[in-house]
């Protein structure tokens, strides 16, 4: 009925309708293919069962470990999100050639690998880490030692491993 009386007073925004269903249509038939979250409604759909091991990461500033209730979730944000992009640039990178390149190629575009590609250059991250850390922190910051720490969920409990990696082999 809706249909019906659009296409008759309306038949642009029927044509507008009828663009957006098989857009999306398209997307989910796609897969991987995501302009945007709205367009695509799969993908918060689903319950996120817990992990069994996890990776936090920590921050040691003058041996001493920085926690999250210390800083307003802000500040915490500014802290921690420098140190997940850098662990995640191999990850990133081979998002390159699994899906950029793929996805640009099939829509025309060039896609430059050198565009998208980021070296690991950690003695370069860590100084400019430590000069971003001492502004949030407004003080200098002389030790800084950056750690991914390992917790396996057992019996419904997160216990701590002996397995603690730095960060600068994170990123290879």
């Amino acid at each position: 009925m809706y249909f019906k009386q659009l296409i008759r007073y309306k038949p642009r925004y029927f044509l507008l309708v009828v663009l957006f269903v098989l857009v999306q249509i398209f997307i989910n038939l796609k897969r991987g293919m995501v302009l945007t979250p709205f367009f695509h409604y799969g993908m918060y759909s689903q319950q996120m069962p817990p992990q069994k091991s996890y990776e936090v990461l920590e921050v040691w500033v003058d041996r001493k470990k920085l926690r999250g209730q210390d800083f307003l979730p802000w500040q915490w944000d500014k802290i921690m999100q420098p140190l997940v992009y850098f662990k995640n640039i191999s990850a990133n990178n081979l998002l390159y050639y699994s899906n950029v390149k793929r996805i640009s190629a099939a829509v025309f575009l060039p896609a430059d690998s050198t565009d998208f590609i980021i070296n690991c250059q950690y003695p370069l991250f860590e100084h400019w880490y430590s000069r971003y850390l001492s502004t949030i922190l407004k003080r200098p910051v002389t030790k800084l030692d950056l750690v991914v720490r390992h917790y396996n969920l057992q019996q419904g409990k997160l216990q701590s491993t002996i397995q603690v990696q730095h960060l600068a082999s994170t990123c290879r």
